[in-house]
């Protein structure tokens, strides 16, 4: 809901810096949930180890600020975006950010609740929700792509040629 009450438009990340890592993609105002934050990032840690509360402990705020920063640009980078908003309970332990970068509110939740509710001169919701492709919103096994762990030096599909 932060991410979608600080959409302004255009193309924006939205990165929920707190106990984990949340992410949320708006394009020209359709929302995008994803799950960047599960990727691996470095030295065998996700992005959510890394910039959420264990990896702020662990590296503490200086260190913890020059990753979120790295993250920032690579996600920017990745992404294509005209923006990104930094929300969640540790952006309060950020001290500067490129010009790119806002700073979200918990407050902007509640107008992105509101705004799940717009509707347009025809009565129709502006911000339907999307239909999962299966009824537990999950892709089917068919079309999951094969995990990593499963892939070995002998399977074709672990080649990069």
């Amino acid at each position: 809901m932060q991410a979608w009450g600080s959409y302004a438009g255009g193309r924006m990340l939205f990165l929920g810096l707190g106990t984990g890592l949340g992410t949320a993609l708006i394009l020209d105002g359709l929302l995008h949930p994803l799950e960047a934050s599960h990727l691996p990032y470095k030295k065998g840690l996700t992005y959510e180890e890394v910039l959420g509360d264990a990896g702020l402990s662990r590296l503490g705020k200086k260190r913890w600020r020059t990753e979120v920063r790295c993250v920032v640009d690579l996600y920017r980078a990745a992404f294509q975006v005209d923006y990104l908003v930094i929300g969640g309970g540790n952006r309060k332990h950020l001290k500067s950010f490129p010009p790119y970068v806002r700073l979200g509110d918990n407050s902007f939740a509640f107008s992105g609740g509101f705004r799940l509710w717009e509707e347009d001169e025809h009565g129709r919701k502006l911000h339907a929700a999307p239909v999962p492709a299966s009824d537990s919103g999950e892709p089917s096994a068919s079309s999951r792509p094969p995990s990593c762990e499963t892939l070995s030096p002998e399977d074709p599909a672990s080649s990069l040629e």
